[in-house]
């Protein structure tokens, strides 16, 4: 799996690998949604495996392009190891994945230069089969 351009199916979650280039909408993923229909992203957290070299915030977001947004985890430091699902002042609980959009994880501020880790999602379809939409 590319980092930071795709995601993969594991263990009831999906998984997507974070790149650590920096300084650009979108620069730690950018990925398509996979599904091919509307999606509930129902959790969000970043498992960030090794810390990033210096002080640094990430943001998390669902997009119709590649393009830097927040409004599933907004801020959050990329300076401490660990899993984290706090959703910042713009985070959302749940947020709508459209079948051609985006979910970006972007450097806010700072640099994440060293960081290691991963986007997890909990994914659920919008609308079941016989659905009244």
């Amino acid at each position: 799996m590319a980092t930071g351009t795709s995601g993969v199916f594991d263990r009831g979650f999906y998984r997507i690998q974070l790149g650590n280039a920096g300084a650009a909408a979108a620069d730690m993923a950018a990925v398509l949604n996979p599904c091919g229909e509307e999606m509930l992203i129902t959790f969000a957290a970043l498992n960030i495996t090794t810390a990033s070299t210096g002080a640094s915030t990430i943001d998390v977001g669902v997009a119709g392009t590649a393009v830097s947004a927040d409004n599933l985890i907004d801020g959050h430091s990329g300076a401490t190891a660990g899993v984290f699902a706090a959703k910042g002042s713009n985070g959302l609980l749940v947020k709508i994945w459209a079948a051609d959009g985006y979910v970006t994880v972007s450097e806010a501020s700072g640099d994440v230069a060293g960081l290691a880790g991963e986007l997890l999602l909990k994914l659920s379809p919008r609308t079941s089969a016989g659905a009244v939409s």
